[in-house]
């Protein structure tokens, strides 16, 4: 059974306090403290209704993915599991993963077909510019791949970088990563482009955000970059939005509504060299990405008569 999410305390037993017992007492409730923050941000701006669970094997899992899919869940929390255990599962989930090695943690966003449509499109635009500059075959076309730090695991929807390595870069990071959210709020939003451009410590050098929201059907596409660089009072600056493109869904009968630029990604953020002739930024005209919100809306159409 789920369990609703609270916020843990930590309590102790009376005991006599001599200094050794207060110094051990004060290290414990420090790590406590610790964890309990640690748990806080990577669960932060989640939908109040997510669903927490106690680990219960792979095909307990399963089960319990099935059950919020059927519920149309964004996000579902899996509990103690361990690094061993995650990574015996990690290949064999759907959705996106999110790991944190600290807590114990799976945050895994479930992906319906809305993202997955956008995701595609949004993808198959960067390879056709690619292949029309005639530089695809100079690119790392990346998809999902999952990206590490000592604490944490996570996956965009899509990702892309150079094909080859230069001098003090590895094959962890892309160079721009993609997220696409349904039904998720700005700050986590904003929370999750921060983790790409911070915890990179600049290998990811533009983060896109498609966020389609429910049961609207206006789409924020966004690009991101770092803002201020991390200090020991702000660890966890924002982002900084380069452009951000808004799509509204018409009402019968009305025209949709798009405001903002083409999008651009420079064409060195996704190369790592400045453009030859024939080269040049990787641009989205606001038609391009008006299509791809087109075929969202008939996607979300499907779903809700599935769910009828």
């Amino acid at each position: 059974m789920p369990s609703a999410r609270r916020k843990e305390q930590s309590s102790g037993s009376q005991t006599t306090d001599t200094p050794g017992h207060l110094e051990a007492v004060s290290a414990r409730e420090g790590k406590e403290n610790k964890m309990q923050e640690e748990r806080r941000r990577f669960l932060e701006y989640l939908p109040p209704d997510t669903h927490e669970y106690n680990y219960p094997g792979p095909q307990g899992t399963q089960a319990i993915i099935d059950q919020e899919f059927d519920n149309h869940s964004p996000f579902v929390i899996i509990t103690n599991i361990s690094p061993s255990e995650f990574e015996q599962l990690e290949n064999h989930l759907p959705g996106r993963l999110d790991y944190s090695y600290a807590l114990h943690t799976l945050l895994l966003k479930l992906s319906y077909a809305p993202q997955e449509e956008a995701a595609d499109n949004f993808g198959g635009l960067v390879y056709s510019k690619a292949r029309d500059m005639d530089v695809n075959r100079n690119m790392r076309f990346r998809g999902a791949t999952d990206s590490a730090t000592p604490d944490r695991k996570k996956q965009p929807d899509r990702s892309w970088g150079p094909r080859h390595l230069f001098q003090g870069r590895t094959a962890n990071w892309p160079t721009v990563a993609l997220e696409v959210a349904f039904s998720e709020s700005r700050e986590k939003v904003k929370r999750d482009m921060a983790w790409w451009l911070h915890q990179s410590k600049g290998a990811v050098l533009r983060a896109i955000s498609i966020d389609i929201k429910r049961p609207s059907g206006n789409i924020y596409i966004t690009s991101w970059e770092r803002g201020t660089m991390p200090t020991r009072n702000h660890p966890y600056p924002d982002p900084r939005v380069v452009q951000e493109v808004k799509i509204f869904r018409p009402k019968q009968g009305q025209s949709p509504r798009v405001t903002g630029d083409a999008l651009v990604i420079p064409f060195q953020h996704l190369t790592l060299r400045a453009p030859a002739e024939g080269e040049g930024d990787f641009i989205f005209t606001r038609d391009e990405l008006l299509e791809i919100a087109e075929d969202v809306w008939i996607t979300m159409d499907r779903m809700q008569e599935r769910k009828k």
